[in-house]
């Protein structure tokens, strides 16, 4: 959304020749498609197919752009700058990163002064200064004549769209939309990891999503709940599961707890061939609570596995029958609560890692929070899943129905800035699925600044077709 905001920030007073290159990027983007009579300094017209998306790295301002220019299509890059002679005075004539630039867009162009690229050939200019005119009938028309308008549009760049009903209507179609790719992925996943490779990824909210999602990929099922579920004591199997997951990688460092060192030693001598299979580098602890580190979440998750022997779809049919009671959250998070725990006398229960210090009370890696988004993005959409493959279509409505309903849980930074877009009151969403439908929407539009195919751009969204 940066380029969008830059856009409007620049709209409160007339755009003139002070603009940014990131805000002309933004006008190219938002506004020139509304212009009419749009030419090159040459007197070709132009006509933008396709408005290329911002490049945040070095080289040309925006990749993948379409257009016609005297009715022959181009595709490539497009350059910015505020002056056309800056072309030259940053050296892109003879940068051949810029070889694929397809137009060349400034405020000011001067005539005597053409594009040219290092492999000799000449690129149409765009010049923005002779439709100031037009540029301000149409930033009247979208966003007002007067300063307040423009100033609420500056604080709330999707301010257009109108709350209530109909805001709750379509964000809860955003939100199946969501909720049926996460089925749709479950179904693509092999069916000896279709629960196991999810549930793994659900410890890593959010901080180690993409480690855990590394961890569950490379780790062998087989060889998993072998070691899980093996006679081994506690302290050999959590040797292998720390050891794989890289956190017993390297030099035994010092200060270290007896218990903790046996299982350095038991990794080295058990399993000398076998590597971890992330990085110790790789895991994120800051922002991480200390009881929630991910090598207890790790644990954890292999102590409830070996509770069911392994078994988790058998145990989530054994809970089916739930679904069509209205207890259903409260109980599911009462079985799950007793399965994500620690045997009394765990080491885990008294210490926060490797060191000799030990603690009382200590909270578990996972609670009610963790619990209620592990069944809204792995434990329901499984269930949905399931029963679109055995034809159960009352067991398919009644878990949207559980979904649509389900209780708000706590805000976080991606719905406080959707809500902040749309100028929403505080507080928060109503339901969980609202929350998520919010989530899915700031990833897919806002955090790439697509808002031309947002929903909320439009009365009639071409979205939502269901792709399971």
């Amino acid at each position: 959304m940066e380029s969008l905001r830059a856009l409007l920030a620049t709209v409160v007073c007339s755009p003139d020749i002070r603009l940014l290159e990131t805000e002309i990027a933004a006008l190219w983007r938002y506004i020139v498609p509304a212009l009419d009579g749009v030419e090159t300094t040459t007197g070709q017209p132009v006509r933008l197919l396709k408005r290329g998306r911002v490049n945040s790295f070095s080289g040309p301002d925006l990749k993948d752009v379409v257009l016609e220019i005297s009715s022959r299509r181009l595709r490539g890059d497009l350059e910015i700058h505020r002056q056309s002679a800056d072309w030259y005075h940053h050296g892109h004539h003879r940068d051949p990163a810029f070889d694929g630039v397809v137009v060349h867009l400034c405020f000011k162009a001067d005539p005597d002064c053409p594009t040219r690229r290092s492999d000799g050939r000449f690129v149409p200019v765009v010049e923005l200064y002779p439709y100031l005119p037009q540029l301000q009938e149409v930033l009247d028309q979208h966003l007002g004549p007067d300063f307040e308008s423009r100033l609420k549009a500056v604080k709330h760049p999707c301010y257009g769209f109108q709350s209530g009903n109909n805001f709750n209507r379509l964000l809860n179609r955003v939100a199946l939309c969501w909720f049926f790719r996460q089925a749709a992925a479950l179904k693509r996943l092999p069916v000896s990891r279709r629960l196991f490779q999810p549930l793994v990824e659900a410890l890593g909210y959010t901080a180690n999503h993409k480690q855990f999602r590394r961890l569950a990929r490379r780790v062998k099922i087989s060889e998993y709940y072998q070691q899980v579920n093996s006679v081994h004591r506690i302290a050999v199997r959590e040797a292998w599961l720390l050891g794989v997951g890289g956190w017993l990688e390297g030099r035994l460092p010092s200060g270290l707890n007896r218990s903790i060192r046996f299982r350095y030693q038991a990794w080295r001598s058990d399993w000398p061939g076998c590597r971890p299979r992330v990085k110790k580098t790789a895991w994120t602890r800051r922002g991480v609570r200390p009881h929630s580190y991910p090598r207890r979440r790790w644990l954890v998750m292999a102590a409830a596995t070996r509770r069911i022997d392994g078994k988790w779809t058998e145990w989530l049919n054994e809970q089916k029958d739930l679904l069509f009671t209205d207890c259903f959250c409260t109980e599911m998070q009462k079985k799950l609560s007793r399965l994500f725990r620690f045997n009394p006398g765990c080491y885990w229960q008294h210490h926060y890692g490797f060191s000799d210090q030990y603690r009382d009370r200590i909270p578990r890696p996972v609670g009610k929070n963790w619990f209620d988004r592990l069944l809204i993005n792995v434990l329901l959409p499984w269930y949905y899943q399931r029963s679109l493959l055995e034809g159960e279509v009352e067991v398919r409505k009644r878990v949207e129905s559980i979904f649509i309903n389900w209780p708000s849980l706590p805000g976080n930074r991606r719905t406080r800035i959707f809500k902040k877009q749309l100028g929403l009151p505080g507080g928060k969403l109503k339901t969980a699925a609202l929350q998520q439908g919010a989530v899915f929407l700031y990833k897919q539009f806002c955090r790439s600044g697509d808002c031309e195919n947002c929903p909320f751009s439009s009365s009639s969204p071409r979205l939502f077709e269901a792709p399971v």
